[in-house]
């Protein structure tokens, strides 16, 4: 499990597949951005873009043949104690760059 830490208010977890699931279908990299929704932030929120387009060709040299993204958000207009919300990517929870 690889960590990374784009901003204090905003972090990314990366999680590569099990070595079975690399074998069988290639290197799976599922990276889940979690950010401040604070208004303060502003510039760290629109710094994602930027940064998932620039890490998505470093995963794929790293030798992860799909690479997917999500987004979550917290403490804006979300539900439960951190105001949580989740962010469509293309269809679905995860999608490409």
């Amino acid at each position: 499990m690889k960590y990374l830490y784009a901003s204090v208010a905003m972090a990314a977890l990366t999680i590569g597949a099990p070595v079975a699931a690399q074998t069988a279908g290639g290197n799976v990299a599922n990276t889940i951005f979690l950010v401040d929704e604070s208004g303060s932030m502003a510039g760290e929120q629109t710094f994602l873009e930027q940064f998932v387009l620039d890490i998505d060709p470093a995963l794929k040299i790293a030798g992860f043949t799909e690479r997917n993204y999500g987004l979550m958000g917290f403490a804006g207009p979300g539900t439960g104690p951190a105001n949580l919300r989740e962010f469509t990517v293309g269809t679905g929870q995860l999608g490409t760059a």
